[in-house]
């Protein structure tokens, strides 16, 4: 799954650099943190606006770039 996570984030993260900032978190390290965000599956990107956390997506799997792009494109273009 890294193969193809990385280079969307990465290019996410290019896309909309004025918009988005992508923090990258080993929840395996970060355990307090990866509980407070109630990581159960790995990846997980979960979206915050105004330190509110509004949705997340939980693995990596055939459609995920569409669902990627989704929950990025609904906080910033509302």
């Amino acid at each position: 799954a890294n193969t193809r996570v990385i280079p969307r984030i990465e290019q996410l993260a290019d896309d909309h650099q004025d918009q988005l900032a992508i923090v990258w978190i080993d929840a395996t390290v970060e355990s307090k943190l990866a509980s407070d965000f109630q990581v159960s599956q790995l990846p997980q990107f979960t979206m915050l606006v105004d330190a509110a956390i509004k949705r997340s997506l939980i693995g990596y799997g055939e459609n995920s770039q569409e669902q990627l792009d989704q929950l990025v494109n609904t906080y910033l273009n509302p």
